[in-house]
């Protein structure tokens, strides 16, 4: 006679008896490449002289993939188990590191590594997708509640050793050893790729298969070739619309430059479209079009454009009748998508736009309006100090949600996100005196991010209101967070327009007037109080 099955406290039957085995290293692992691609890698291109417009334009658009979660969810939900495209895609990663690691040194090293994090990132995003997916659908509710501590701790372990360990290493190598900074990144990105991949051979022995997580059954011919087909559809039609819309704003921008007076120094001079000046700078478009940037900015509109429109109408073919229709169509028909939409994108936007250019604020020289810090010590700032500001505002906020409600909860904790950016603007003001004072510094970045633990408690109860609906909650997550995390991109590279046309000052004043539309979206979404739902902090 076979043994009862083991039961929870809450008598739900356990599926996995020993879950602090796997979901710990899980999520310490999950951290890793979204905070290298996110955090690390703009430290890295500034060491190696990339100017700032640059940096934030192509590391925010090699974090699309996080922002494309919504895209990729369905492919993961529908095909296969989630242990294999959590195992798959942490393989992917490692070479994706090790490579990235190797692509310093070379002549083309800022597109090749570019593209090898893409890459990265887009592996990173589906292995993401299937760790929530797995954590959910493994655990039951007890469970969940009990290792949700643990699994968020763990995520911040993550990204403390990410952006305080290898910024701090490779400043401590590029000032005290004198080692040049080609060779320090290449180190550290070395040593993070031997550790992930250490990781990956571990889950690999303890992350066990569970019954729970089972493909779905074939509901046509071939449904995961189809819906690869489709996913791919989706991704060229959301990649081919950025590139044309950004095609499109540097169009209409150098338009009004030449009608505000053409002026190539003056202060819209970021508008003007110019060829690169160093041929190693990757800069879409100017292959077929020679050395005029006007022409290939043209071309970049629309051949970016017939290809959106051509594969929207194929996606919008093939994935009739089937599935991952029906789990789209069960998200963006919801009620109460629209206030969602507006809400994901403009709530952190201003926190977003400070998390991707403050390290650049830091790293600048005073004479070009920054802070003149070294490396080693800005990772001494954003990943010790702001890592802690964040674990201790992400116990406060959900301390508060839970305590209060969201609805009452919600403003207050939205204005602790947002009022910490005038010390950004101050710091703008006054340089020499913030760029004296470490402990200054420290508070600074300790209390903006506390700031952002409490606000973000609330935005992520919010998000798992609308993705716990319905019988697809893996792709309603998915989509959920992927929404969410487009604003970073499209933050970053706001920001880094904002820097080159108008300085620092300029960029953080932009952050502040973009507090107004962030707030604003609390008065039009629907709010219930919900006391129930787990608070993570990425």
């Amino acid at each position: 006679m076979s043994a009862a099955p083991a039961l929870d406290p809450k008598g739900d039957r356990i599926l996995i008896d020993k879950p602090w085995a796997m979901f710990p290293l899980l999520y310490l692992m999950q951290a890793m490449p979204v905070h290298i691609v996110q955090d690390v890698s703009t430290l890295v291109y500034k060491d190696l002289g990339i100017p700032n417009a640059e940096i934030a334009k192509w590391t925010s658009l090699i974090a699309l993939p996080w922002s494309m979660q919504f895209l990729l969810g369905p492919l993961v939900d529908f095909n296969s188990t989630k242990r294999r495209w959590i195992l798959g895609g942490q393989l992917f990663i490692a070479i994706g590191l090790i490579l990235a690691a190797l692509s310093i040194g070379t002549k083309d090293a800022f597109a090749v590594s570019l593209a090898i994090l893409m890459v990265t990132a887009i592996s990173s995003a589906l292995c993401n997708i299937a760790t929530d997916g797995f954590y959910i659908i493994s655990l039951t509710k007890y469970q969940r509640e009990g290792l949700a501590p643990v699994q968020t701790t763990c995520y911040r372990l993550g990204r403390l050793a990410v952006v305080f360990g290898m910024v701090k290493g490779a400043g401590w190598m590029i000032s005290q050893q004198q080692v040049a900074p080609e060779r320090a990144w290449t180190t550290v990105l070395t040593i993070a790729a031997v550790v992930y991949l250490l990781g990956h051979v571990v889950l690999r022995l303890v992350l066990k298969p569970v019954e729970s997580d089972e493909p779905r059954p074939e509901t046509e011919p071939n449904q995961t070739g189809q819906n690869l087909k489709r996913t791919l559809a989706l991704v060229f039609t959301g990649l081919t619309t950025y590139f044309a819309l950004n095609g499109l704003v540097r169009l209409v921008a150098h338009g009004l430059w030449s009608l505000l007076g053409a002026d190539p120094v003056g202060k819209w001079k970021g508008w003007m479209l110019s060829a690169p000046v160093d041929p190693e700078i990757l800069r879409w478009g100017p292959i077929p079009a020679g050395n005029n940037p006007l022409l290939a900015e043209l071309i970049q509109f629309v051949v970016c454009g017939t290809i959106a429109v051509a594969s929207q109408a194929f996606f919008r073919r093939s994935v009739k009748g089937s599935e991952m229709e029906t789990g789209l169509r069960t998200f963006f028909f919801q009620d109460g998508i629209v206030p969602l939409l507006i809400f994901v994108l403009f709530y952190r936007f201003p926190e977003a736009m400070i998390g991707k250019m403050t390290g650049l604020f830091y790293r600048d020289d005073l004479t070009k309006g920054g802070l003149g810090l070294t490396t080693e010590i800005v990772g001494d700032i954003k990943g010790l100090f702001g890592v802690i500001g964040i674990i201790v505002g992400g116990i406060i906020g959900g301390y508060i949600v839970h305590r209060v409600g969201l609805k009452r909860a919600f403003w207050m904790v939205a204005l602790a996100m947002h009022v910490p950016n005038l010390l950004y603007l101050a710091a703008s003001y006054q340089q020499s005196m913030f760029a004296d004072n470490m402990m200054l510094l420290r508070a600074v970045e300790l209390v903006d991010q506390a700031g952002y633990g409490i606000g973000y408690a609330a935005y992520f109860v919010y998000l798992m209101s609308f993705a716990a609906k319905g019988h697809y909650q893996t792709t309603h997550y998915a989509i959920a967070a992927g929404l969410g995390a487009l604003c970073i991109s499209l933050a970053g590279i706001l920001g880094g327009i904002l820097q080159s046309n108008f300085g620092w000052s300029g960029t953080f004043w932009g952050v502040m007037i973009l507090g107004i539309p962030a707030l604003w979206t609390l008065l039009i979404i629907p709010v219930e109080q919900d006391k129930s739902v787990q608070v993570q902090v990425e």
